[in-house]
Formats: C-alpha cells, sequence, structure tokens
C-alpha cells in the first residue's frame, strides 16, 4: 500500500475548533473546513446513520449540513486510512488495551535500559469511554497490506483502523455520557516502524502455527444435523470445494460470514480458517494472499458489528 507523503491540512489545525465548538453541526463543518471529510454517526453510538458509511464521507458544507439538519445529534465519524491521511490504534480499556499497550512499549525496547520509541508522541484523542485513539500519518511505500484488526499483533484490547476504517471524533458523546476529546495539538507522527515489526512478528508466528500440514486433509464424518452448521471445518470444505480462481474472493467473505454466523467464532478464532482457505486456494499463477483471505474475514466482521469502529 503506497500513501501520498503530504499531511493533511487537519493534522496541523488548532484542536480547540473541534474540541469546544458550540455543536456538532460546528464541529462537522470545522473539520470539513480544514480537509478531514466526515460523515454522521448514531448520537451516543457508532453506527453509521447514511448509506456507505464511512464511503459517504465528505468535506461538502451542504450535504454536512443537510445531514445534521436531519440529524442534530448524530456523532461525527471519520474515515482512516487515505481519506483522512492516519491510520488509528484504537485502545479498548474494556479488552486490557491499556495494559497492552504498556505491555507492546516495554516489547519495543531496543535493548535494556535502552529508551524505546514513545508510541504516544503523536496526536490522541481520548474516546469518553477510558480509551485512547493514537493516530498516525501513513507511511509511504510498505509493501504488506495492512488491514483493520482487532488484537493487534496479537495484544488484546489494541485494535489498527486503517482503510476502510474509521473512529468516532470530537465531540460527539460517548455510550458513557461522556464526549470525546482531542488530547493534544501534535501532528499525527508516521506510523512507527516498531508497530510494523511487531505486526511482521506476529504474522510470522501465527503462519508457523496455523498453517496446517500440506498433506493434511479436511475430510473426515460430517456431524449430523445442526452440529454439521456449527462446525468450522464443515464450512471451511464447502468454501475450499468452490473456491476457484475468479471466485475466491466471494467464498472468501461465504467462509467468513458462516464461521461468524453459524460456528459462533470470534474474528481472531476465525483466522485460523480464514488462513487454510487461502493457503489451499493460492496457485503460484493467481495467487489468493493470507492479507486477502484476512480483509474479507474483518470486513464481514465489521458488518456484524464485531470489529467496528473506535
Amino acid at each position: 500500500m503506497r500513501q501520498t507523503p503530504s499531511s493533511p491540512g487537519w493534522f496541523h489545525a488548532p484542536v480547540r475548533a473541534f474540541n469546544e465548538a458550540r455543536s456538532l453541526v460546528e464541529a462537522a463543518l470545522a473539520y470539513a473546513r480544514v480537509g478531514l471529510p466526515i460523515f454522521p454517526i448514531e448520537p451516543q453510538g457508532k453506527r453509521p446513520l447514511v448509506a456507505h458509511g464511512v464511503y459517504a464521507a465528505t468535506c461538502e458544507p451542504r450535504t454536512i449540513q443537510r445531514w445534521w439538519r436531519r440529524w442534530p445529534r448524530a456523532n461525527i465519524g471519520m474515515p482512516t486510512g487515505q481519506p483522512s491521511g492516519c491510520w488509528v490504534l484504537d485502545v479498548d480499556p474494556r479488552h486490557g488495551g491499556l495494559e497492552s499497550l504498556e505491555q507492546l512499549q516495554r516489547d519495543a525496547l531496543p535493548g535494556r535500559g535502552s529508551p524505546g520509541p514513545a508510541l504516544d508522541a503523536t496526536r490522541i484523542q481520548l474516546t469518553g469511554g477510558g480509551g485512547v485513539h493514537l493516530c498516525y500519518h501513513l507511511r509511504e511505500g510498505l509493501e504488506e497490506q495492512f488491514s483493520n484488526a482487532v488484537h493487534f499483533a496479537g495484544y488484546p484490547g489494541l485494535d489498527l483502523r486503517v482503510a476502510g476504517g474509521s473512529i468516532v471524533v470530537a465531540p460527539s458523546r460517548h455510550t458513557s455520557g461522556d464526549v470525546y476529546r482531542w488530547h493534544n495539538e501534535l501532528p499525527p507522527a508516521p506510523f512507527p516502524l516498531v508497530l510494523i515489526e511487531r505486526w511482521r512478528a506476529h504474522r510470522q508466528r501465527a503462519f508457523a502455527r496455523r498453517a496446517p500440514n500440506a498433506n493434511a486433509s479436511f475430510r473426515h464424518v460430517e456431524p449430523p444435523g445442526n452440529d454439521r452448521e456449527r462446525d468450522p471445518q464443515y464450512w471451511l470444505r464447502c468454501a475450499l470445494t468452490y473456491g476457484v480462481p475468479g471466485r475466491r474472493h466471494n467464498y472468501a467473505l461465504f467462509l467468513a460470514f458462516h464461521l461468524l454466523d453459524d460456528a459462533g467464532m470470534r474474528p481472531e478464532q476465525a483466522e485460523e480458517y480464514m488462513l487454510a482457505y487461502a493457503r489451499h486456494v493460492s496457485q503460484a499463477e493467481h495467487p489468493f494472499t493470507a492479507d486477502e483471505a484476512l480483509d474479507c474475514l474483518y470486513w464481514a466482521a465489521r458488518r456484524r458489528g464485531m470489529a467496528g469502529m473506535g
């Protein structure tokens, strides 16, 4: 994924204009004036109020005014990725995110006694629910395709919001009743290299742990009746049967939805089966990567409200 190195105007805008806006529509227009596209979110929630959600984000004042005339109490959604120019590490305290951030900072130390990179030396937003958004500038020239993910690099409570993702921004109101607020005036720092390194190491461990034996067979005795539909191996075999070039993306989505809906799996549990699917349907002349399979999984998870906005 390649991104433009230029800094969007909103990176350098004073946060007071957003935090202290007299109304949500005033804040929404303030974001638009500095080049940050936004879209309306349900009051005190995270569900988009417009068709196409994050993809409807705009800086067009008349559209924004029309939206907030219809929903004057709507929260403000900010797309992550190219539209805003930043990726976000969403720290969720309900799932141990604050502890994971401390652990990640310790793991990032280059050597005993050496200072590690300051992961919080960037634009920060406080969510109103005790959470934190660490906003980073897109890094140019990465070979990897990063996707929206929960438990980023294996750290519980740390979720990554990239292309296709979004967060709620100040002065929106959290479900707790408190408001989102920008914490500092720092422009977003480049996405830290240490986070990329931790992600790569986690992905390598995941492949080593989860990649099935090349000679493994997915054929086994079918469970009877409804038990079969709760068996993730059943859905994997179905997807592998029809996941031929030209149809592999569709059947990756097929597999993802059935793992989440019928097998009752969480996204992190379903990764194993998505990786197995990618391994078995990929061909030298027609590759289908693990990242493509996981993109399908987390798109499905967002549709089910499992890995939505922060």
